[in-house]
């Protein structure tokens, strides 16, 4: 880095190396430490603070996946922020035919098991809805797992709740593609990619209605309140149940999918890196 420097470096997180070109691109995916600093320890808010304000200070260029994080950071840094941050939303690539659409029953969960993904309030709302579904949780364990698994063993239907941890990306395209309904109640999210391969994958979505979720969902999937979890049921069940709305979800989030590909990332990305050259 110091005696051959590139022209132009771009870091796809948003932590940089100490030492950089003076044309440095970095993308900042979320800014979910300064919404909810209760489920990052002191020295991980010390790190986070630490890095985006070097990345703001010192970034020639800065990526977000969405407007909703763009808007973060003006929010959050309004000294910091300059008119240098582009939007270049993420890519979905996931090519799997639905299998056994008879025996469909399954309502799918992907990403973190961790406090800010709202998980508790899925378990309530599955403890409201259950009728002949199960609800598979795939992911790894985060931050207030703990509450989580106290959630699940003190629910009648705990014998229908699964959880897979983290799984191969070939294996949650066909647990997703052989679901019934795919639930995203997170608080927060920066994009949202698991709400997209949910649309790639032919399978119906109900999530938060929160800004992020909105941004990328469209009117592809139903919004429910995510501490509501009366209102998570309801919009479950209505999306499982409702034939009419369900093909339409379908149809309309299979061609909604069709406008995000990482090619198109790709390319969006390396016109900004090219201005450097």
């Amino acid at each position: 880095m110091i005696a051959n420097p590139p022209d132009v470096l771009f870091i796809p997180a948003h932590l940089p190396p100490l030492i950089h070109p003076k044309k440095l691109v970095v993308t900042i995916h979320d800014l979910a430490f300064k919404q909810y600093p209760e489920v990052y320890s002191k020295k991980e808010l010390r790190l986070q603070e630490w890095g985006i304000q070097r990345v703001l200070r010192k970034a020639w260029r800065i990526i977000t996946p969405s407007e909703f994080t763009k808007s973060e950071i003006q929010k959050y840094y309004p000294r910091l922020a300059k008119n240098n941050i582009f939007v270049v939303p993420h890519g979905v690539e996931l090519k799997t035919q639905n299998h056994n659409v008879k025996l469909k029953t399954n309502i799918v969960y992907i990403g973190r098991l961790e406090a800010k993904k709202n998980i508790v309030n899925l378990i309530k709302s599955f403890n409201i809805l259950k009728k002949n579904y199960s609800l598979i949780l795939i992911g790894p364990q985060g931050y207030g797992y703990r509450q989580i698994k106290k959630e699940i063993l003190a629910s009648p239907y705990k014998n229908y709740i699964q959880e897979l941890g983290w799984l191969p990306h070939e294996e949650v395209a066909k647990h997703l593609a052989n679901a019934r309904l795919f639930v995203f109640p997170s608080l927060y999210e920066g994009f949202g990619l698991p709400l997209l391969e949910s649309f790639a994958a032919g399978t119906p979505a109900v999530c938060s209605d929160i800004p992020a979720l909105k941004e990328v969902g469209g009117d592809c999937a139903l919004y429910f309140n995510p501490r509501d979890p009366e209102d998570m049921a309801e919009k479950m069940r209505a999306m499982i149940q409702n034939s009419a709305l369900r093909s339409e979800s379908i149809e309309r989030g299979k061609t909604h999918a069709k406008l995000f590909s990482w090619q198109r990332t790709a390319e969006k990305t390396f016109v900004i890196l090219k201005e450097g050259l």
